[in-house]
């Protein structure tokens, strides 16, 4: 009866942690040269990936009889797939402009 929907519980995390930190990445680089670099390319990465995702979950809907909660939890692990991309192209792109940003101060 009050048993714990596991997939749930863990996108609804995982999207809750992705969505803080692109928060805490925007309030902190938005004055910044570097918000458009990391921006512009973490957003054409989780478009490619939200439209990815949702091709899977309607093909996934398509293909066989799914229930109302089996199809709920495909839509919740689609897009925590999509806030984790997000999340982590963020994090590379912000390493990534830094490297780069040091080569230039090297030479």
């Amino acid at each position: 009866m009050y048993g714990i929907n596991w997939p749930q519980l863990i996108a609804g995390i995982v999207v809750i942690i992705a969505v803080a930190y692109y928060i805490y990445t925007l309030m902190r680089t938005k004055d910044e040269a570097r918000f458009d670099y990391i921006f512009s390319r973490s957003s054409q990465l989780t478009f490619i990936t939200s439209i990815l995702g949702f091709a899977i979950v309607i093909i996934r809907a398509n293909s066989s009889n799914i229930s109302g909660e089996d199809l709920a939890n495909w839509v919740l692990i689609a897009g925590a797939i999509v806030c984790l991309v997000n999340m982590l192209s963020l994090i590379y792109y912000q390493h990534r402009h830094k490297k780069a940003a040091h080569k230039q101060i090297d030479k």
